[in-house]
Formats: C-alpha cells, sequence, structure tokens
C-alpha cells in the first residue's frame, strides 16, 4: 500500500515538473526548484532568458520523478498513456503547438505559416481520421495560439533576450485588443504573457467542444 502511494505523489511530482507552458500556480515549485539549482532569479523580467533552461531541467527532474513512480506502480507505458489518455487527437494537438513553435524558431512569415498549419491538419484527416470537427480543431489550435501571440512571446525566449516592457510592433493584432480590453494603454510583456494564457484556455475549449459536441 505505502509502494502504491509513493508512487502516486512521485506520478505527481513527475506531472508537475514535466509541463513546458508556465501559467500558474503548479509552476511555483518547479520554479523555485530551478532558481535554487542555478541561483537564477526568475522574474517577468528574465523569463524569457533562462526560459529553454528551465524547461530542460524541469523535463529532466520530471521524467526520473516518471520512471520512479512506473517503478512503484508497477505500470508500464501503455498504462501510463492509458490513464492520461494521450490519444492520437491530443498528440495531433501538441502537434499544432510544435507548428507554432517551429514557425517562431525559424522565424517564417506570410502564407506559409498557414500552408504548415493546414498541412498538419490534412495529415490528420487523411492518414489519422476523418473527422471533420477533430481535423477543424487540429488546425484551429497552432492558428489561435498564434493569432494570442505565443509566436511573438516564443521570439524572445528563442533569443534568451529579455521581454521589452512595451511592445508596439502588436498593437495592430488581438493581442493589443486583449490587452485593451484588460485596461492596459497598450501591448506589455504583462499583456502578452496574459494574452498567451488566454490563447491556451480558449484552444482548451475549442478543442474539448469540437472533441465531444460535434
Amino acid at each position: 500500500m505505502k509502494k502504491k502511494t509513493f508512487g502516486w505523489i512521485f506520478l505527481f511530482l513527475a506531472i508537475l515538473f514535466i509541463n513546458p507552458i508556465p501559467t500558474g500556480v503548479d509552476d511555483v515549485v518547479p520554479f523555485y526548484v530551478f532558481s535554487m539549482y542555478s541561483g537564477v532569479d526568475i522574474s517577468l523580467d528574465s523569463i524569457s532568458e533562462v526560459y529553454l533552461d528551465y524547461v530542460i531541467f524541469s523535463t529532466i527532474v520530471g521524467l526520473i520523478f516518471l520512471l520512479i513512480a512506473l517503478h512503484l506502480l508497477n505500470w508500464g507505458w501503455k498504462n501510463l498513456f492509458k490513464k492520461i489518455g494521450l490519444g492520437k487527437y491530443k498528440l495531433a494537438l501538441l502537434m499544432g503547438i510544435g507548428i507554432v513553435a517551429l514557425i517562431s524558431y525559424l522565424n517564417i512569415q506570410g502564407t506559409t505559416i498557414y500552408i504548415l498549419m493546414g498541412l498538419v491538419s490534412l495529415f490528420y484527416y487523411f492518414f489519422v481520421r476523418k473527422d471533420k470537427s477533430e481535423t477543424l480543431a487540429v488546425f484551429l489550435t497552432p492558428l489561435i495560439l498564434f493569432w494570442f501571440g505565443l509566436v511573438d512571446l516564443l521570439n524572445f525566449v528563442f533569443q534568451r533576450v529579455p521581454i521589452p516592457e512595451n511592445l508596439p510592433s502588436l498593437n495592430n493584432s488581438i493581442v493589443s485588443w486583449i490587452s485593451g480590453t484588460l485596461g492596459f494603454c497598450q501591448v506589455t510583456n504583462v499583456s502578452l504573457i496574459v494574452s498567451v494564457f488566454l490563447g491556451f484556455i480558449v484552444v482548451f475549449i475549442a478543442t474539448k467542444v469540437l472533441k465531444e459536441k460535434f
């Protein structure tokens, strides 16, 4: 009984650390541990500079905890995937998020962005499942995150530079509208991060509705 209890504890810790998108209070512990390990004070001004190092660190720690949890729970990888429901649909959505990261990393511009998004959704439709609502969800995932500023945020992450306090280059974007709605006079580093966070919420709701209701 104690063995399984410790297994669930390590599984919880693994989930806590294997999280590449810091969006809530669940990231406080990994950030604190990384700060203690690296000696770097993590703040809004420095997060984009150290984010890649943080992801590598937290992922390694999370995988160690995960392996311990699987051993204590006597699970295989198939059991784990079944428990968390990581099927082809969710993998396709994760691939959509990966496309946004690729767009930012390679600094892709113009219609190529939408072509890449379309290719992922078409691949899902023809080679995974011919479901129009799920295919739409696979397309909308990177599109929404792109509109809500994830590419812009990742630009600073990949360049390892601080996010400027003000971002006038985003004044004619959905991020600007969100910033104004939230009471910001213009797009700031805070409103950009909030916009990206809201983008993930919209993606979660949209993909869940398209999967379950259509």
